[in-house]
């Protein structure tokens, strides 16, 4: 099937299309192999570094958009998405100094997946605040979550592909997964730390309780 170019125009809507230091960014983006995409879901975030501002938009179906952003300097992260696809499939991040009113630039979508996971003891007990580590061959993408929530859990779900060790720890007890991350994957992983932290809790407990009685 032939790959229609992707043409991103991007005027980023931080200002109104009337401004006089509006200007028209348009943007060619290809994958790593320099092969154009287009029809993929976009979600644009943008920080601008002078006021510190960070604005996302709608994500959106693109071929030939249209947006707004006035003179500047920003990071713009394109976070793309195709629908038939489990996970998440490319990610770019550019730095741009916008001063005319028409700029043509042409960047590069990195593959990534998506990845959700649970961090248990030894009895399958969740483990809720897990310190969590990332190694991984690659290092784009989303900044990885650095624990587990109230519930256990942890996603994320732009991570760069290949190969990623996820460590967790949880006082003295550490357990780790190794993923080979591809594109436009989503990705079920559990973690088991090396012991029982219930049954600490619970000995713990015991103990105080007997000198109390004592």
């Amino acid at each position: 099937m032939k790959i229609k170019p992707l043409i991103i125009i991007i005027l980023l809507s931080i200002l109104s299309l009337h401004l006089v230091n509006a200007s028209e960014l348009t943007i060619n983006v290809v994958d790593t192999d320099a092969k154009q995409l287009s029809n993929l879901y976009v979600t644009v975030v943008t920080l601008d570094k002078k006021t510190e501002k960070i604005s996302t938009s709608n994500t959106f179906l693109f071929d030939k958009m249209k947006m707004s952003i006035p003179s500047g300097e920003y990071d713009i992260t394109f976070l793309f998405d195709n629908k038939k696809t489990s996970g998440s499939d490319y990610y770019a991040k550019e730095s741009f100094m916008i001063s005319n009113k028409i700029i043509k630039k042409s960047i590069i979508a990195y593959p990534v997946a998506s990845v959700r996971g649970m961090v248990y003891d030894s009895l399958t007990n969740i483990v809720k605040n897990a310190s969590l580590k990332f190694e991984c061959s690659s290092n784009y993408g989303h900044v990885n979550p650095k624990a587990s929530d109230e519930f256990g859990s942890f996603s994320n779900r732009w991570i760069s592909t290949g190969q990623c060790r996820i460590y967790a720890a949880h006082k003295n007890h550490v357990g780790y997964t190794d993923v080979n991350f591809k594109r436009g994957e989503l990705y079920n992983v559990n973690i088991t730390l090396s012991g029982n932290l219930k049954k600490e809790k619970d000995q713990i407990g015991n103990t105080f309780y007997y000198i109390i009685i004592i």
